[in-house]
């Protein structure tokens, strides 16, 4: 009966969200990523419009990440279920994180604490916030320095320190390195792909590849939900299994 309970919960959930992400798309797209106007957002549902594969997406999220029919998980993760998509989708198509994405993950970890409250919980949540936005900022401030150009964006930065806030210290530290590793994969298999299409087209390369920006926030997104779905300990621990492994082949 639960599990029942649970998947019409969700169904209707990820059809809402399915719609406020399809008219937000449809609102963004004639501003090339940029947040919408809310007046504008707000007409857009005079011809209400629904994009399937939404639902699809929002009730898998819902089903790995959420799990449950709680109240207090529900409240907790739904915003920052349809942030990180908002976030994933403007990303790829705009190369743009925009403020409503941060701004609802935000609110999710300002639930979690209160939901969670305890002394450590809030030092977590807040170092956690302090440690995603920084590691960027340095970072980017440092590549600056030695390349004069930019690094990471504005919007990276305030969708990482976001989702250190709902997650905490530990688990942003490891969300941060797994973001860092997926998105070497991507700039290999783009540069691979990329090297085999000029060889069939037979064409020189007219831009540097080094040159081709990848945005970095599909890497923070995904790297969130595998963190979400699977605990940092986890990970951690798998880690830590691995690095002991190949030191004693070493040895």
């Amino acid at each position: 009966m639960q599990s029942i309970i649970t998947i019409i919960v969700f169904i209707v959930l990820s059809t809402i969200l399915a719609v406020i992400t399809t008219h937000f798309t449809l609102c963004t797209d004639s501003k090339k990523g940029e947040d919408f106007n809310i007046k504008e957002y707000t007409y857009s549902f005079k011809n209400l419009r629904l994009n399937l594969k939404y639902i699809i997406i929002f009730f898998i999220l819902f089903l790995v990440i959420v799990k449950r029919a709680e109240l207090s998980l529900i409240l907790v993760y739904t915003p920052a279920i349809l942030g990180l998509i908002l976030a994933l989708i403007t990303d790829i198509n705009y190369m743009i994180i925009p403020d409503t994405s941060s701004v609802l993950i935000l609110t999710s970890g300002i639930l979690n604490i209160l939901f969670n409250f305890s002394k450590e919980a809030v030092i977590s949540s807040l170092l956690g916030m302090l440690f995603g936005f920084g590691i960027l900022f340095v970072i980017n401030l440092v590549f600056e320095k030695i390349t004069k150009t930019e690094g990471f964006g504005f919007g990276d930065m305030k969708l990482l320190g976001s989702i250190g806030l709902l997650v905490g210290l530990k688990s942003i530290a490891v969300i941060f390195f797994e973001s860092i590793l997926i998105s070497s994969i991507f700039g290999i298999v783009f540069i691979v792909y990329k090297k085999i299409q000029q060889k069939r087209k037979g064409k020189k390369n007219t831009k540097k590849l080094i040159d081709t920006y990848l945005p970095f926030g599909p890497a923070i997104i995904i790297s969130t939900i595998i963190t979400l779905v699977i605990p940092s300990t986890i990970i951690i621990n798998f880690v830590d299994y691995l690095i002991t492994l190949i030191v004693n082949k070493m040895i």
